[in-house]
C-alpha cells in the first residue's frame, strides 16, 4: 500500500470547501468545520482524516479499497506513517492524544476526483459494484453519509464494520437484519432515479435520512441486475494468493490475513446464494420499523431452504 511520497500537509483554499459543502456534511445535516483541519491536501490530493479507535479499522478502510480500487468507486485510503503523523500533529491541534499511525488514515474526497479516474462512470454499474463489494466484505452501512456523488455518479467510503468488525455479520441472516437505523443491511434500497436535478451528494443524505434507509437511484433495473451478475462474476475470479496478499498489504499479521483470507474465500463462494437474498431486500418496499413483512419472509423461504432462511427478524 502506498503512502504519501511526502509527509507535507497543508489545507485545502477556502473557495474549495465551499464548493464542497455538499460532501462536508455529516448523516444528521450537520456541516464538517475544518477548523480542526481535517480536509488536507497532500500528494496533489485533497483527503479526509480519520481516527479510529479501533486499531483494526484503517486496515480494513485499506483492504476494501485494495480489493475494490480498479473495478469499485471506492475512495482512496492512505495510510500514515510516523513521520506522517508528526506533521500532522504539527498542523493540526485537534488530533486525539489516542491518534496513532496505526489507527489514523487519509481518505480521498469524492469531489478531489475526476470523472477519468473512475472505475465506473455508469451509475448502474456503479451501485451494482458498492453492493456486491459490500455484500462480499460484509460492509453493511452503505447509508448516504457513507458516500458522495461526483456528476451523479456514487463514491463510497467507511469499512469499519468488514472484514470481521462484526463477527456475527459473517452469518447472512445477521447481515439482513433490520435493525433501527439506515446502517443496516436490512435497509438497503434500490429505485428508479427520478430526480428532477440529478443525484447529489445532498439530495441523497436528504432522503435518506428522512426515510431511514440506505437508498440507491438506478436508471434501469434490468441492467443494473445484469451488473450485479457481471460483478459477481468478477468477484469469482479473486483467489486465495491474491487475497492473502491484500490483507496483508493492508498491514495483517499473518495469523489475522489468513483468517480474512478464509473469510473471503467463504463469502465468495455463497455470492450467488448471496445475491439472490439482497435482491429480495433491496427491491422490496421499506417495511415497518421492526420487521419484514410477511409476504417478504414467504419470498425469502420460498428461495432458501431451511435453515439459511430461518427468520430474518430485528431487533
Amino acid at each position: 500500500m502506498r503512502k504519501l511520497r511526502r509527509n507535507v500537509f497543508s489545507g485545502p483554499r477556502p473557495e474549495l470547501l465551499s464548493e464542497w459543502s455538499q460532501e462536508l456534511v455529516d448523516w444528521w445535516g450537520k456541516p464538517i468545520s475544518n477548523r480542526d483541519k481535517r480536509v488536507l491536501y497532500a500528494d496533489e490530493k485533497h483527503w479526509f482524516v480519520k481516527f479510529y479507535r479501533d486499531q483494526e479499522a484503517t486496515k480494513r478502510d485499506i483492504l476494501a479499497y485494495i480489493l475494490g480500487r480498479n473495478w469499485a468507486n471506492v475512495a482512496e485510503v492512505r495510510p500514515l506513517n510516523r513521520c506522517g503523523l508528526d506533521e500532522l500533529n504539527r498542523i493540526n491541534h485537534c488530533t486525539p492524544d489516542w491518534a496513532s499511525a496505526i489507527n489514523t488514515c487519509l481518505i480521498r474526497l469524492a469531489c478531489d476526483y475526476s470523472p477519468e479516474e473512475l472505475p465506473n462512470t455508469d451509475l448502474d454499474h456503479a451501485v451494482a459494484s458498492e453492493l456486491i463489494l459490500s455484500l462480499w466484505i460484509r460492509r453493511r452501512d452503505l447509508h448516504a453519509a457513507n458516500r458522495a456523488y461526483l456528476n451523479g455518479i456514487p463514491i463510497f467510503f467507511d469499512h469499519e464494520t468488514a472484514f470481521l468488525g462484526d463477527p456475527r455479520l459473517h452469518d447472512l441472516e445477521v447481515f439482513f437484519e433490520i435493525g433501527s437505523g439506515a446502517g443496516s443491511a436490512g435497509r438497503w434500497r434500490v429505485e428508479l432515479q427520478r430526480t428532477k436535478n440529478g443525484i447529489s451528494t445532498a439530495t441523497m443524505r436528504k432522503l435518506g435520512y428522512a426515510r431511514n434507509i440506505a437508498l440507491h437511484f438506478v436508471n434501469d433495473f434490468e441492467h443494473f441486475n445484469k451488473c450485479i451478475h457481471k460483478v459477481a462474476e468478477h468477484v469469482k475470479t479473486f483467489d486465495r494468493r491474491e487475497l492473502y496478499q491484500g490483507a496483508r498489504e493492508a498491514g495483517y499479521d499473518k495469523i489475522r490475513a489468513n483468517q480474512i483470507t478464509t473469510f473471503l474465500e467463504k463469502n465468495r463462494q455463497d455470492l450467488d446464494v448471496s445475491i439472490k437474498m439482497m435482491q429480495t431486500v433491496i427491491f422490496h418496499p421499506t417495511p415497518p420499523d421492526g420487521y419484514l413483512s410477511a409476504i417478504m419472509r414467504r419470498v425469502l423461504c420460498s428461495i432458501f431452504s431451511a435453515p439459511t432462511v430461518k427468520k430474518i427478524t430485528n431487533v
